[in-house]
């Protein structure tokens, strides 16, 4: 945040996207590692929602709904990672359900 201050950019200029954030205030490992996470989210709700299974009930596709419109929202907002409020306990909530029922889908399925 001083190397912004030093080169006229307000430290607490709001970057309106997430990744920027990240990268702004961990820098370039710290980036590495929330898009690799939501990468791997993406990938299991992708699983879930798209899977050809019978055992899967409706409720259980319903759920990466809300988690992919929080996703798209954080595109443009940065309420995940810099705001403890209702947008960042939701996908917090969200993400670990999913998380686990598609791995509880998976061990069932082997």
């Amino acid at each position: 945040n001083e190397l912004l201050v030093q080169n006229g950019i307000d430290a607490h200029a709001h970057p309106h996207n997430l990744f920027l954030y990240v990268l702004l205030t961990t820098g370039l490992p710290g980036l590495i590692i929330v898009v690799t996470f939501l990468i791997l989210l993406l990938k299991r709700m992708l699983c879930l929602y798209f899977r050809n299974t019978s055992g899967i009930r409706m409720e259980h596709r319903i759920l990466v709904l809300p988690l992919a419109g929080l996703m798209m929202y954080n595109m443009l907002e940065i309420s995940l990672f810099a705001n403890f409020d209702l947008r960042s306990i939701a996908f917090v909530l969200f993400a670990g359900a999913v998380i686990a029922y598609e791995k509880e889908l998976c061990q069932k399925s082997t």
